[in-house]
């Protein structure tokens, strides 16, 4: 079953007690953007373009890439803060990522401003880095091993860039905690 396919970046599906997320690639829209910058700046400017980064949204390498970066990324940052992302085991050098199928904070009513609150609380003015991560419930789940509340989707520059800094990753952890405190008293 199909559970998310309007995802720039990957195809999601649920498949016996896994979730598979499949890298998603768009070569025409790449293309045409090449060309739409050729045209209109020239072919130096069209280079310019193809070697941006593919964490920049709409270049070409994004279009091409970013569903395979936001895999190995998350699959990265599962390995380095276990404590935070849901594992997740990466096949084909991240092409495809798999992950145990837990239950989503989508599922707990008031879960989206109980997630808000916890982060604006540990994170305070530096939530925005996290961007789209905290605007649905479902990237988050329980952890049926140990019950701690752990990002689904790790594939977020944000994140990583948060959790890279010692001190954020304190304020993601203890928001996170703070989640599952919250939802323990509901």
């Amino acid at each position: 079953m199909i559970v998310d396919s309007n995802g720039s970046d990957r195809i999601v599906f649920e498949h016996g007690e896994h979730v598979w997320k499949v890298a998603r690639t768009q070569p025409v829209r790449a293309g045409r953007e090449l060309v739409r910058v050729a045209s209109s700046y020239g072919m130096r400017n069209a280079e310019k373009t193809l070697r941006m980064n593919a964490d920049v949204y709409q270049s070409p390498r994004w279009e091409l890439a970013h569903g395979l970066v936001a895999n190995r990324r998350e699959h990265r940052l599962a390995v380095n803060y276990p404590d935070l992302v849901i594992a997740t085991t990466s096949l084909a050098g991240g092409i495809i990522n798999k992950q145990r199928k837990v239950r989503t904070l989508d599922s707990f009513e008031g879960s989206r401003d109980c997630i808000l609150n916890a982060f604006r609380g540990s994170v305070g003015i530096r939530i925005p880095i996290l961007g789209h991560m905290l605007e649905q419930a479902s990237n988050f789940g329980i952890d049926p091993d140990d019950g701690a509340v752990k990002f689904v989707d790790g594939g977020s520059r944000g994140l990583e860039q948060m959790l890279e800094e010692e001190k954020r990753g304190r304020d993601i952890q203890l928001a996170l905690e703070n989640v599952r405190a919250i939802l323990n008293e509901g």
